[in-house]
């Protein structure tokens, strides 16, 4: 039979392995916070959230990650505050842009999807003085370009008409068309 000091002894000895057992692993691995100066390197499997901000030192936003009700965006932000691009969805499907710096219009912008699975590609320069670009689309008839000329106003379209001939518009002279 063991002995009152013997079953002591055991109890103390089985009671400090289940106190290690309980402390050692907060030692051997602390909490990771990100927001930390010198924060440890942290491997993430899944990280859920409706809003992901990457920011400079300053704090500010330059990478935004978010979901609105058509689905997620990407938006990317200059050092003055100023989103110059971004990559998202709309109701139709996917849309890309490259913003101006001096004016929210953009100077690239494509989409695509829709209901007749429609694409479009506009590249050119908007602001509140001047405008131009140039517009490459489809949808169900077929491709066409259309021209916008400095002042903003539609220049002319090559593109293709409903019974699948060549349709030429000069919006210069209407008389031409």
């Amino acid at each position: 039979m063991i002995k009152l000091r013997e079953r002591l002894c055991f109890m103390l000895v089985g009671g400090l392995l289940v106190v290690t057992g309980q402390l050692l692993p907060n030692f051997l691995s602390g909490d990771v916070n990100a927001e930390e100066k010198e924060s440890k390197i942290a491997e993430f499997e899944t990280i859920r959230c409706k809003k992901l901000s990457i920011i400079n030192q300053a704090g500010n936003d330059m990478l935004v990650m978010e979901t609105d009700k058509h689905g997620g965006s990407i938006s990317i932000i200059d050092n003055l505050g100023v989103k110059n691009g971004y990559f998202r969805n709309d109701q139709d499907g996917g849309v890309f842009g490259i913003l101006s710096r001096k004016t929210p219009m953009s100077r690239v912008h494509m989409s695509f999807g829709g209901v007749e699975n429609t694409a479009f590609v506009s590249v050119g320069y908007q602001s509140e003085e001047k405008n131009g670009s140039l517009i490459l689309s489809h949808d169900s008839n077929g491709g066409s370009i259309t021209f916008i000329d400095k002042g903003g106003m539609y220049a002319g379209t090559y593109g293709i008409n409903d019974n699948g001939g060549l349709a030429i518009y000069d919006f210069s002279n209407p008389r031409k068309n």
